[in-house]
């Protein structure tokens, strides 16, 4: 197929040990909101109030909490939410590395089309 080309795929027809099985996995997963999973144990440690931050314009309270890894190191999570309950952002620190998540925007409308042009591509078994 072309890079511009619109394929329709079954994640049954691809290896199960490729990296392309396990992007069609995750893109098949249900979407979970932020720390909907939390333990008993991450829900037992202590939360601070960092006070009030300022996130994409959206007045919002800050919330850290620390953790430690399988491994020993050191997690930073800061958690902001608006007047609403609901977050503005999640940021996570750990290794020098800092992932941030910013929430501006819930229940958007929201259109999904078809593509015109789907075609469906011959499995590689097929071709043998």
């Amino acid at each position: 197929a072309n890079p511009g080309d619109w394929v329709e795929l079954s994640p049954d027809e691809l290896d199960p040990d490729s990296a392309a099985q396990t992007l069609a996995a995750g893109l098949a997963a249900p979407v979970t909101a932020p720390f909907a999973a939390i333990t008993p144990r991450e829900a037992g440690l202590p939360l601070t109030r960092l006070g009030p931050q300022d996130v994409a314009g959206r007045a919002c309270a800050a919330y850290g909490v620390a953790d430690t890894t399988a491994t020993g190191e050191r997690i930073d999570v800061t958690i902001a939410l608006g007047d609403d309950g609901l977050p503005c952002a999640v940021e996570t620190r750990a290794g020098g590395t800092v992932n941030r998540v910013v929430y501006d925007a819930y229940n958007p409308p929201l259109t999904i089309e078809i593509p015109p042009l789907g075609a469906p591509v011959a499995s590689p078994a097929a071709n043998s």
